[in-house]
């Protein structure tokens, strides 16, 4: 049954397809007849008999505008082949006045009925086009073109006053007023005449021409923009998503998905929910789609068809390996990117010779005078904020750029949510913080792994999310913050850690099946000798130290053609961003399956 309804999904793509590149081929070839059209002369015998109806002005201005309305159609064919709603639309009006056009600069009624006849196949291909535009771009087009046409007029009247000895007959306010109008219209009517030989004239009334073409084609690009992703957090969506978390659990990295700067995508009966940013037309999701694992393939179905309808390209980020065959289904491809590093934590001991370098680290720090304390930033009773902010602000200018985003945290969030997450802070002989480890919950996680196939009822566990150290400290510090942590979580019932990604780990080609070749050097290459930009190999060996269990990590997107604005988009949506300010804390979270609570 789902491999029928893939095939009525895939054909019915190829239809459309079809339909959108077909409409777009032949409203771009008219375009091209319109501007041809306009640059052949006319029949001696037509014109004639148009002169006698109508005056040569608008013989004139008809051509120029039927060169602009080719233009126009060249343009609107891209926004056709994407299926866009408001490009039927413009195109349909566009060529209603093509044909009109066509008459009237020649009496041309060969070109006029193949415009009408490309009229009435846009008519009967109308439901074909669906895809929405921005629901802003009406207003911020009708405000450019004022804009426009109010400082073109300006600029017009302006140029006129002060080119005056240049044109005859002589200036006026009216006359100038009127032939800026026209000009800019690009009807190539004007009132005012260059006189011979002044450059500067002629050069003035082209750019007013060029001022009205460039004008029209930015406001024809409003028009026609992607569907704008509106910010917004609502509470009760929030509220929501913790509920289906609650109820079904999911990976490490599902917490980061109610942290604000999400939009939210929920299931029609509101039991699954995919948590995703918009960046340059990419819906960007982080991790796997949560809730009800039966309705989450009707999710990712009814994703993609609002992303289509809205004009983004989907994209999956992190997803586990739970869920790649819903997508491989749709067509989609799937590229490892790393392995989250999950520590299972019921049989955890630091015993035997594998664990040497952390029980040497447990008992030395502690005998050179630090010490490890779970600390409550929503009291800070120690005052130690200020601190802690110096730990990270040196931490990050050696990372030499701004923290990252959305499937990390930052320090300004750790304060934010201290209320749902944890802090563990590693004290010197002076008792003053020199590093520190933030954890957020994990939702519902059982004692065999963390990743996507959690279930409901379980005793949770943590995800490191930040470490921040000074400069200075002794060798195994981290090593030692890290695993008091592991010992606390497991003493409290917690199922498991996770450590988080160790980007390109473990890709070779046993792993990367399906992969293209080329890509797959790419990232060997870059995971072997990038080191000096990105200390791949030095993290993957630390959180081994821990004994983890790599679990594979997978970015999701529709097509090769489409992988690199896919990794674009990808790196500008963990840039830093800037959010309005909020309450130092949000209302808790109160995961079901967590179990613990910060200690001062």
């Amino acid at each position: 049954m789902e491999r029928n309804t893939t095939h009525i999904n895939r054909h019915r793509f190829s239809r459309f397809w079809v339909v959108a590149t077909a409409m777009a081929f032949v409203v771009c070839l008219m375009g091209v007849v319109n501007i041809v059209s306009a640059w052949v002369g006319i029949e001696r015998a037509r014109l004639v008999l148009l002169r006698q109806v109508l005056p040569l002005e608008i013989d004139r201005g008809s051509r120029t505008l039927t060169v602009l309305a080719g233009l126009l159609l060249i343009w609107l064919s891209w926004s056709l082949f994407r299926r866009k709603r408001n490009g039927w639309i413009a195109a349909t009006l566009v060529l209603a006045v093509s044909v009109v056009l066509h008459l009237l600069k020649g009496l041309d009624y060969e070109e006029a009925s193949g415009a009408l006849v490309l009229l009435g196949g846009l008519w009967l291909t109308r439901r074909e086009f669906v895809v929405r535009s921005d629901r802003r771009s009406v207003g911020d087009a009708v405000r450019a073109t004022l804009m426009v046409l109010g400082a073109g007029m300006l600029y017009g009247v302006a140029g006129f006053a002060l080119l005056h000895h240049h044109f005859t007959p002589g200036y006026s306010i009216t006359a100038a007023a009127r032939s800026t109008f026209f000009l800019l219209a690009q009807t190539g009517v004007t009132n005012l005449h260059p006189l011979a030989g002044h450059r500067d004239a002629f050069w003035f009334l082209d750019s007013l021409t060029a001022i009205g073409l460039i004008s029209a084609l930015a406001i024809a690009g409003i028009l026609l923009r992607p569907v704008a992703a509106v910010m917004h957090l609502l509470d009760h969506e929030r509220a929501e998503v913790n509920r289906l978390l609650a109820e079904t659990g999911g990976p490490p990295l599902a917490y980061w998905t109610l942290l604000p700067g999400m939009h939210y995508f929920f299931h029609a009966q509101r039991r699954a929910v995919i948590a995703y940013r918009v960046v340059q037309g990419v819906a960007i999701v982080l991790g796997d789609p949560l809730g009800h694992a039966e309705a989450i393939p009707e999710t990712i179905r009814q994703f993609a068809e609002h992303c289509r309808v809205s004009d983004w390209l989907p994209a999956w980020y992190q997803v586990t390996e739970r869920w790649l065959p819903a997508f491989h289904a749709r067509g989609w491809s799937g590229m490892k990117v790393g392995e989250d590093a999950c520590v299972p934590l019921a049989d955890l001991a630091f015993t035997g010779k594998a664990w040497q370098d952390i029980r040497t680290a447990l008992n030395r720090l502690p005998r050179e005078g630090y010490s490890a304390v779970w600390y409550d930033l929503t009291m800070d009773v120690r005052g130690w904020i200020p601190a802690l902010t110096t730990v990270s602000r040196d931490w990050q200018r050696r990372q030499h750029g701004a923290e990252k985003s959305f499937s990390l945290g930052t320090w300004e969030t750790a304060q934010r949510f201290a209320g749902e997450q944890r802090l563990l802070v590693l004290l010197n002989a002076q008792e003053q913080p020199a590093a520190f480890l933030v954890f957020a919950p994990v939702f519902g996680a059982d004692n065999d792994t963390c990743d996507g196939a959690t279930t409901p009822g379980g005793t949770g566990g943590w995800a490191l999310d930040l470490m921040r150290r000074e400069a200075e400290l002794p060798s195994g510090a981290m090593e030692y913050l890290l695993a008091t942590a592991l010992q606390t979580f497991r003493q409290e019932g917690a199922a498991c850690v996770s450590l988080g990604l160790a980007p390109l780990a473990a890709i070779t080609p046993e792993n990367t099946a399906g992969t293209p070749e080329l890509l797959a050097r790419i990232r060997s290459l870059i995971y072997t000798h990038f080191s000096s930009l990105y200390n791949f190999q030095g993290l993957q060996r630390f959180k081994e130290k821990f004994k983890p269990r790599w679990e594979g990590r997978y970015l999701v997107y529709p097509s090769l053609v489409s992988l690199p604005l896919v990794l674009l988009a990808l790196i500008q949506v963990h840039q830093p961003r800037k959010t309005a300010p909020l309450p130092r804390i949000l209302g808790r979270i109160e995961p079901q399956q967590v179990t613990g609570g910060n200690k001062s």
